[in-house]
């Protein structure tokens, strides 16, 4: 009995030991399962969470290295607190080697925060955060196929550098789908970034960021740059950026920032296709450009002590939209075929002029999507881009090195605005207030303006009598103009009238193309008078006006194209003409050198049998003379009578050949010693032994000595 006693005060006493350890530190085994939210401090551990947990602060805590916290597909749900400031589903800081992955987590204000860590957030689920994820003053952080819809930010990137975002889905955040701020060597690729109705501003917004890399993403709803330079936009999907969902719903927003590239693009079905402020040196080329409603504008800002208070036309060209070829620039589905003005007479896939809308110019524009595959048929992936490499980071909250953007500059997120507002329900009265940049979104989606209040006193210019011609139709549409710029000054409606000096272009399509020049520079300045006179509040009905007499004057710019383009079609048919004439011209000179050629061949050939023909004869005739006068044939008179014959002959054809005849005398005889043959005197063409004469033709031969 008193063994038992023993033993069990041994039991009980071993228990109280135990019972304190196994409370103090329910996490000190990885293999048990977290059943509350807490600080995960052991370095190397791997927590595995099974149960769905609550929280009203921060739930999971990690603050050592080589940390996996496993989700395991359970959820973690914060009970909001108004004015809960740290409100974190996962708080990661001062970490090295960290994994997060396969968390749910719900209405946290943020989802995931990531301070001064190599961390690695792999298929988490964050909904309805005011920021899904937050990485802050960290390097070499890697996001992998995480997905963080319906909250105010998605994923947002502050003062890192190295981190790679890849194959996430950041969709209906009212703000931004994914932020970048003053960071570098970001990698995205294969992210979504989209939108549901009455949500998002913008897909991805890159601000006061350089040398960033985005790539090969889809449904991505608008992208901004704000002060940054040198990044990369290569193969993405930007796509239904509509005024009706958001506001300033525009592709590419590209403000004060310089030596981008986007290339291998598609931009399509937006309200714009980009907009670009303040801006030089981006190289905007190889990109789809389909089924935007309205053109894109470059434009500057007018500044007045650090204020901005308005927005012009940016005409300097300064930004690029083509490569020289084979590159060459970007497809435009406005402009690829020859009722639009694009012609393509070498049938090399290129316009033959370049595509001009308000201030963008592209001069080798393409005539099909994705055109420059013809010359290479793969674009560029993230594989082939340089990326600086990073090196990991301390376990501090020092925030690692980064080149920032120069910020001297007056555009940024602060910089005052002047807004004229038209208060809801009373837009008889506007009012001028300031505010900052990163406001003047909301305030462009009420149908504010930037820039004065004022009343723009129009000052109207006559048209110079200069222009007037003699043609009928270019006078009687100036006259047109003339009078609906007088109503204008008389504050009339004059807007039907507007509208059909809008199909005034139509009178000009089988015109001269000096007489459309002229009416171009006419209607040009017409549609500035007009926009002077409405200002920039816009009504409705106003809005529709400008933007048919835009529509004009793109279809007048064709209309020119056009005519350019053909007067060059004929010379160059002229020239083909031409170029064919004269070869078949060629071609008969070279024929008729041929049957010369010929005939001179023939010629010659006969030339040498009469040669032959009066050469025998000369020699039969000479040998008959020598048997009738008795002489012996011997072979030296036979050889004798050949080589006199032979250079007779010769004689009588060179001097034939000089004088153009032969020598007949009056009465019909051929004399055959005209000239000197042999070691003789044979004047007259004696030939023979002794004295004997004998003669034929003529010609003397006789007996006796042979000259």
């Amino acid at each position: 009995m008193g063994k038992v006693r023993y033993l069990i005060s041994g039991i009980l006493i071993a228990l109280a030991l135990l019972i304190p350890s196994m409370i103090s530190d329910v996490y000190a085994n990885p293999d048990i399962s977290l059943s509350q939210c807490g600080t995960l401090a052991i370095p190397g551990e791997t927590y595995v969470l099974n149960y769905d947990l609550i929280s009203s602060q921060v739930c999971f805590k990690i603050v050592a290295d080589g940390i996996t916290l496993d989700g395991n597909g359970h959820t973690i749900t914060s009970l909001t607190t108004l004015g809960q400031v740290e409100n974190i589903g996962v708080d990661v800081s001062g970490t090295t080697g960290v994994t997060v992955k396969n968390m749910k987590i719900l209405d946290f204000r943020t989802g995931i925060a990531v301070t001064a860590s190599d961390t690695s957030l792999i298929n988490n689920f964050i909904t309805n955060a005011e920021t899904g994820i937050h990485i802050s003053n960290s390097c070499v952080a890697t996001l992998t196929s995480n997905t963080v819809n319906s909250g105010t930010d998605g994923i947002v990137i502050t003062s890192s550098s190295g981190v790679t975002i890849n194959w996430n889905t950041a969709n209906d955040n009212s703000d931004d789908g994914i932020n970048i701020s003053n960071s570098h060597g970001t990698v995205l690729t294969g992210n979504t970034a989209g939108i549901s109705e009455g949500q998002s501003n913008r897909g991805i917004s890159i601000n006061s960021s350089n040398d960033n890399f985005l790539i090969d993403s889809t449904h991505l709803w608008g992208i901004k740059l704000l002060n940054s330079n040198d990044n990369s936009i290569t193969g993405n999907e930007i796509s239904n950026h509509k005024n009706e969902i958001a506001s300033n719903a525009v592709a590419l927003q590209i403000m004060n920032s310089d030596n981008n590239t986007f290339n291998y693009n598609t931009i399509s079905n937006n309200d714009s296709p980009f907009e670009i402020t303040e801006s030089t040196n981006n190289k905007i080329y190889n990109n789809n450009f389909i089924s935007n409603s309205n053109e894109a504008r470059i434009q500057s800002y007018v500044i007045e002590y650090g204020i901005i208070i308005g927005v012009v036309s940016d005409t300097s060209g300064s930004n690029i939209f083509n490569r020289d070829l084979p590159v060459g620039g970007n497809y435009w589905d406005n402009f690829d075929q020859a009722s639009e003005g694009c012609y393509d007479i070498d049938s090399n896939s290129i316009c033959d002029v370049p595509f001009v809308s308000f201030e963008t110019q592209d001069n080798f524009a393409w005539t099909i999507p994705d055109g420059w595959l013809v010359n290479s048929s793969t674009i560029p992936d993230v594989d082939s881009i340089v990326i600086h490499e990073i090196a990991h980071c301390t376990n501090s909250e020092i925030e690692p090195e980064i080149t920032l953007v120069d910020n001297s500059d007056v555009i940024n997120e602060d910089t005052p605005v002047v807004i004229c507002h038209m208060p809801p329900g009373n837009t008889d009265n506007p009012q001028e207030i300031q505010v900052s940049m990163s406001e003047v979104d909301t305030h462009l989606a009420h149908g504010d303006h930037i820039g004065s209040c004022e009343d723009y006193e129009l000052g109207f210019q006559e048209f110079s009598d200069e222009i007037l011609t003699d043609n009928e139709t270019l006078n009687e549409a100036i006259n047109l103009l003339r009078t609906i710029r007088e109503n204008l000054n008389a504050d009339s409606d004059v807007g039907d009238l507007i509208l059909q000096a809008a199909d005034l272009y139509k009178l000009f399509e089988y015109e001269d193309i000096n007489i459309k020049l002229a009416f171009q520079s006419v209607f040009n300045q017409f549609i500035k008078d007009v926009e002077a006179f409405y200002g920039d509040t816009l009504t409705v009905s106003e809005k529709f006006i400008l933007h048919e007499l835009n529509k004009a004057a793109i279809k007048m710019q064709i209309q020119i194209n056009k005519a350019e383009n053909e007067e060059q079609l004929q010379n160059k048919i002229q020239s083909t003409i031409q170029f064919v004439n004269a070869q078949e011209q060629l071609q008969k000179i070279k024929n008729q050198i041929g049957i010369e050629k010929n005939r001179f061949v023939m010629d010659n050939e006969r030339l040498e049998d009469l040669k032959l023909f009066e050469l025998d004869l000369l020699k039969q005739t000479l040998l008959f003379t020598a048997k009738i006068d008795g002489e012996t044939i011997t072979p030296k008179l036979l050889k004798d009578i050949e080589t006199w014959a032979e250079e007779k002959i010769k004689e009588n054809h060179k001097k034939n050949d000089g004088n153009g005849n032969s020598n007949d005398d009056d009465d019909g005889k051929s004399n055959k010693g005209k000239s000197n043959s042999g070691n003789g005197n044979g004047d007259n063409g004696n030939s023979g032994k002794g004295g004997g004469n004998s003669g034929k033709g003529g010609g003397n031969s006789g007996k006796g000595k042979r000259n």
